[in-house]
């Protein structure tokens, strides 16, 4: 008997042994296919016996013809997991009113400076513990965030509250800086939503982030421009520095143009 290989539209659930060798579901549930389609091929254990698999059913085919991705979630089809789902299953794995946080969220926001460290960042309420599941980092938060968004099924982050607990978990005072100026410059966000949560931090928190933020907000468009006036602002000889808007290349790229008096640098 030739091994069935039923296809459950574009999910690519295939047992590749015959059914009645492990007496598993031959075919997914409808209203489980609907979900997957809405979660990129992505579920929970717990939703997958909502939906009526059996645990037979989930043991054979962990492993086999899902994807284990976190503990109890699952990529319902045996190729490599893209970044998505694996986004996707951090949210599901923090639970439902999780969302992608920190350096997670910053760079989906399109922050270049957003270093994630090799983890997925999510942030959870209160109520819950922090943690770490496989390679996704779970904070738990007191602070609500009303200007999450939803993109392709991902809940994300506020550009604001994202540069700043990126900017708090950095360990570097100059990547701190260059993420909040790219997030002003970029006018992603403002200097004053990010103030906002910043206040909202507890007091060694910001601390560590207000140095930056006050970069950010004297309107530099680059950390190399901010140490060049900070530079000259400490000469006993050369008038206080002030930053401009200067001009742009052809490609769009811009020039920084601090002025000091009626003498200016102007370097790429």
């Amino acid at each position: 008997m030739a091994p069935l290989r039923p296809q459950i539209g574009s999910l690519g659930w295939a047992t590749g042994r015959p059914i009645a060798e492990r007496g598993v579901m031959k075919e997914l549930p409808e209203s489980l296919t609907a979900l997957l389609r809405t979660q990129s091929g992505v579920a929970t254990r717990r939703q997958l016996l909502s939906h009526g698999v059996s645990k037979d059913a989930i043991r054979w085919n962990a492993g086999r013809t899902w994807r284990v991705v976190l503990p109890c979630t699952y990529v319902i089809e045996s190729t490599l997991s893209s970044e998505h789902q694996r986004r996707m299953a951090s949210l599901l794995c923090a639970g439902s009113s999780a969302a992608l946080a920190g350096a997670t969220a910053a760079r989906l926001h399109g922050l270049g400076n957003a270093e994630e460290g090799g983890r997925i960042h999510v942030v959870v309420p209160g109520s819950q513990a922090s943690r770490v599941r496989g390679f996704v980092s779970i904070r738990r938060s007191l602070l609500e965030d009303s200007a999450e968004v939803v993109r392709g099924g991902l809940r994300i982050s506020s550009v604001a509250r994202a540069c700043v607990d990126a900017a708090v978990a950095e360990r570097s005072a100059r990547s701190r800086t260059a993420l909040l100026v790219e997030a002003v410059q970029r006018n992603l966000t403002t200097v004053d939503e990010l103030a906002e949560w910043c206040y909202r931090l507890r007091t060694r928190d910001v601390a560590t982030v207000l140095p930056a933020l006050e970069t950010a907000g004297l309107g530099v468009w680059s950390v190399p421009e901010a140490e060049v006036l900070s530079l000259v602002d400490s000469s006993a000889l050369l008038p206080e520095p002030f930053p401009t808007r200067g001009s742009s290349t052809p490609a769009g790229r811009r020039w920084s143009v601090p002025t000091c008096g009626s003498t200016m640098w102007r370097w790429r």
